[in-house]
């Protein structure tokens, strides 16, 4: 029995299907709410796990299910929306973007889902599905992996938030070190306008004493509240790494230590009580949103059709003007965009440049007196033993300014992105307002988010430390 007030699935199906007949075939908004009509139908929640990458998502799935399904590493990885699913026989669906599928082990994931198998999407995957026994998964939860947002692959960013309107809840993956930054603050404020409820993480604790971690606790619930505008967020310290090899190793004692019981124990209460709430409302929101764009574009035409022909044409020549302008203006913004790549890349070299120059000298007097030192050993031996030395010398101090570098390179990405992205939604809204002032009509403030193009003609890969080699010696 539904509660007083509150709509049901079927409902609510009612609604999207005259939404959608309303709409038309030929609206590219209609997908969104086809898909999310058969998803109501069959009863399907999708618990959507993002993050930034780095943060640990996949392996955060892999402890909720208590196996490594998915692949995970220390570079970006996920590079495709990976959906888990519950099925007694363990298989994979790949879908790709041409329509068709293939079925492959679960062990085969990897060669399409991340990014060191399927680099910018080259396999045209659009989604791989995998079927597990998981307990989890019974009772039609479906979890989602994202791919990270925020590495250097900005294909990754727009496929983790195509997923945002389509969740029902989220899981959202922080760390400790480093703790949560302006662009996560960023994303959840695009997150909170369509997810009902959203969990957070804060991994990786197993690097911290009991003090450090509730000062970490404290000082996210803060930041989350007072900058994000989240109300009485939900916040798990855990260590999901730890959690999995728990798991694993049936470890209990392991997985107590690394506070996942507490989390899984709060998704699983609330799986088991408000899914439908919740699938009705993400629903709700997602109509909204749709009815509230469509909306407006109608009091535009109605507005245009009560005018006279001679006063639209008018109206209608001073739109186009303003809206020439303003694209003229996104233009200027993508090419400065790229402009700040290329600054970028010099950065980049000239900080190679100086990392060669100032250890030639150092290199090679400690050749010099190794040389001297060992000038005892065969010709053949000696020369082994100093490509050895120099070998171990150069990856030593190219790891240690590379993982400085990536640093750096990932904070100055972070920082044109969020930048650009939103003078670029400036524009759309400024479009937006141009037609309400033109036609009279107002416009509602809803939700905006446009998106960087996926290719900026820019990435970066450091050479191996044996390649290396030749720029020094």
């Amino acid at each position: 029995m539904d509660a007083p007030g509150v709509a049901s699935i079927g409902q609510v199906n009612e609604y999207l299907e005259s939404l959608a007949e309303f709409m038309g075939d030929q609206d590219p908004r209609r997908g969104f709410i086809v898909e999310r009509i058969q998803r109501l139908r069959s009863r399907l929640f999708n618990l959507v796990v993002m993050g930034l990458f780095k943060r640990g998502k996949s392996t955060t799935i892999n402890a909720i299910v208590g196996a490594e399904v998915l692949p995970t590493g220390v570079l970006p990885v996920t590079a495709i929306g990976t959906i888990l699913t519950y099925g007694e026989t363990p298989l994979a669906i790949v879908r790709f973007l041409n329509g068709t599928t293939k079925e492959v082990p679960v062990e085969q994931i990897a060669d399409y889902v991340t990014e060191r198998e399927n680099p910018r999407n080259a396999k045209a995957v659009e989604s791989v599905e995998v079927h597990i026994p998981s307990a989890f998964l019974r009772q039609g939860v479906r979890i989602i992996d994202t791919p990270g947002t925020g590495s250097t692959f900005e294909h990754n960013s727009a496929v983790a938030r195509e997923w945002i309107p389509r969740a029902d809840a989220i899981v959202f993956v922080l760390s400790v070190d480093p703790p949560i930054c302006q662009e996560e603050v960023h994303f959840l404020k695009e997150i909170r306008q369509h997810a009902a409820k959203v969990f957070f993480i804060l991994n990786k604790i197993d690097y911290f004493d009991p003090k450090q971690i509730e000062e970490a606790v404290t000082f996210t619930r803060r930041i989350l509240t007072e900058q994000a505008c989240i109300e009485n967020p939900s916040v798990f310290p855990v260590s999901v790494r730890n959690a999995l090899s728990a798991q694993i190793s049936r470890d209990e004692e392991l997985l107590s230590k690394s506070g996942f019981t507490s989390l899984k124990r709060a998704l699983e209460r609330f799986l088991s009580k408000d899914t439908e709430r919740v699938m009705v409302g993400s629903a709700a929101r997602m109509a909204l949103t749709l009815i509230g764009g469509l909306d407006f574009e109608l009091r535009v035409l109605i507005k245009a059709l009560d005018s006279s022909e001679e006063d639209l044409a008018k109206k209608t020549a001073l739109f186009k003007k303003r809206a020439e302008s303003m694209r003229r203006r996104k233009s200027e913004l993508l090419y400065l965009l790229k402009a700040e790549a290329q600054e970028l890349t010099g950065e980049i070299e000239s900080h190679l440049a100086e990392l060669v120059s100032t250890n030639i000298p150092r290199v090679r007097e400690k050749v010099e007196e190794e040389a001297n030192r060992r000038k005892h050993l065969p010709v053949g031996t000696l020369e082994e033993f100093l490509k050895g030395m120099i070998e171990s010398d150069i990856r030593e101090v190219f790891e240690e300014f590379r993982h400085r570098e990536e640093e750096w390179i990932e904070a100055r990405l972070s920082e044109l992105r969020r930048r650009f992205s939103d003078e670029t939604n400036d524009v759309i809204r400024e479009i937006r307002s141009v037609a309400s002032e033109i036609f009279n009509v107002p416009v509602e403030n809803q939700y905006e988010v446009l998106e960087l193009p996926e290719r900026l003609d820019f990435y970066y890969k450091f050479r191996s430390h044996l390649d290396f080699f030749r720029l020094w010696l």
